[in-house]
């Protein structure tokens, strides 16, 4: 472990290269976040982004401790407490809105859906769909050519999200209750950066996103630094209230 201010110094980019200021921007967030929760940054760890040499910052706290990296785009914060945490999706993660109709919930998955029959399957019938031996376009169009695996993940579409994560997007859809019509909210976890973690001691569910039920203890979800802090206090404080009661 170094101090953060003495890496910063030691590792200053080239004034030359383009992200040479959003790396001291960057090595600053850090610091007024542990400033912010009376905990001094310590650097665990290193990562590569744009060419540029970046940390990966340890916080420690009387019930457990974080990580963070920031690779200019997102911030990957990674959870090791000593105790289970019980939280709400929305503590965490941001509901899903589509840009133009601002659609949320079921409607936003049903846009996405849309987006994707439009774009990778335009052309293929449901009867094509369902035909395991059929495994390309019938005529000649934008659309693609599928697995057998992806043409049963698009068949069940309406009943599981499986196809978005595996065929579509890279990240993974989580809600409350049944999945269908009534969910009035979805979230996404999307992929965390892990570079600079391989030298690091890590319970293996630490590199897994939350997920209520499953791995409360020890989680990572990629952010954004508007709602680290947030993040953090609240953990902070169920903590607390965990500790406290009888």
């Amino acid at each position: 472990m170094s101090n953060l201010a003495v890496w910063t110094m030691n590792n200053i980019p080239n004034s030359e290269m383009l992200y040479s200021s959003p790396f001291l921007g960057s090595c600053q967030k850090f610091w007024n976040l542990g400033k912010a929760f009376g905990v001094e940054p310590t650097v665990v760890g290193t990562h590569m982004s744009k060419s540029i040499n970046l940390p990966v910052v340890r916080l420690d706290f009387p019930q457990g401790y974080c990580l963070l990296r920031d690779n200019f785009h997102d911030l990957t914060l990674t959870v090791v407490w000593k105790h289970p945490l019980v939280l709400e999706y929305t503590d965490i993660y941001e509901p899903q809105e589509t840009y133009d109709t601002k659609h949320r919930g079921w409607n936003w998955y049903l846009d996405q859906v849309k987006r994707n029959e439009l774009y990778s399957w335009n052309g293929w019938t449901q009867e094509d769909i369902r035909d395991p031996s059929v495994l390309g376009p019938p005529e000649p169009t934008r659309a693609s050519s599928h697995t057998s695996d992806e043409k049963v993940r698009w068949a069940n579409r309406f009943v599981s999200p499986d196809w978005y994560h595996k065929d579509w997007s890279g990240s993974t859809l989580l809600w409350d209750g049944d999945f269908g019509p009534e969910i009035k909210e979805i979230y996404a976890a999307y992929r965390c950066g892990f570079e600079g973690f391989s030298d690091l001691v890590l319970p293996s569910q630490a590199f897994r996103f939350y997920v209520k039920g499953e791995n409360t203890q020890c989680f990572s979800i990629s952010t954004q630094w508007t709602r680290v802090e947030s993040i953090l206090r609240l953990i902070l404080s169920l903590g607390c209230m965990s500790e406290s009661d009888p």
